[in-house]
């Protein structure tokens, strides 16, 4: 009977084999972008190495498709290329960052501008859906608006239809993309078309919780202007 306690002892003795998986970024993910551009977007890295993306930034006229390869090393460093296309015009970019258990950090250095990057695995997209009432803020001039927000065929990606009052009397349609992210992180931009001559574009982010009464998003109009938006649903 002195056999299994030999044994047990051994067991004890021999050093302990800890099986550790090697980082990956493999799946899809939740990009938050910040630098030369501000944006948001989703990224999925392939089995195979290839990467393929949308997005939605303060510097584009719309969203974006991205589309490109990836590889990794053993310490989780991340490389890869890309292109960016968006109403047919393409970007080349390239990415360099790190894999960890909380997610993928790095930096794009791109021909329109360089950037961070912070990326958490993709959850349940914030649900937009629905009539919204908002006010516009600029400068002094404060401009009601009303909104109707429709999911589209891309995770996460609404389309925005509505109109706003006019200063001086009337109206205007207002036309907009919005991205959110699971964390309620929102980024949208919008057409306003004042008259044939003056279509005034805005860009805005920040945060909404649909549970909150009102929401504060923040951001700049092509005249170069900031603007604040109060939403209400």
């Amino acid at each position: 009977m002195k056999l299994p306690l030999l044994a047990s002892a051994l067991l004890l003795l021999a050093p302990a084999v800890l099986a550790t998986a090697e980082p990956t970024p493999v799946g899809t993910w939740e990009i938050t972008l910040s630098g030369a551009e501000q944006g948001l977007a989703f990224a999925t890295f392939e089995e195979d190495k290839e990467l393929t993306g949308y997005s939605l930034s303060d510097d584009a006229p719309g969203i974006f498709t991205l589309a490109g390869t990836w590889d990794i090393d053993e310490k989780g460093r991340l490389t890869g290329n890309y292109i960016r296309v968006v109403n047919g015009q393409s970007v080349n970019g390239t990415l360099a960052g790190k894999v960890t258990g909380r997610g993928i950090t790095g930096k794009i250095v791109a021909e329109n501008g360089n950037f961070n990057f912070k990326a958490k695995p993709q959850g349940t997209p914030l649900n937009l859906t629905g009539d919204w009432s908002g006010l516009a803020v600029q400068k002094r001039t404060k401009v009601g608006q009303s909104y109707t927000v429709v999911p589209t065929a891309l995770p996460g990606v609404f389309d925005i239809i509505g109109s706003g009052l006019a200063p001086l009397g009337g109206d205007f349609p207002i036309t907009g993309t919005a991205v959110v992210h699971s964390t309620g992180r929102v980024q949208i931009l919008t057409s306003s078309e004042l008259d044939e001559d003056a279509v005034i574009i805005s860009a805005l982010a920040g945060k909404v919780n649909v549970a909150k009464k009102q929401n504060v998003l923040k951001g700049f109009e092509t005249t170069g202007e900031p603007v604040k938006v109060t939403l209400e649903r």
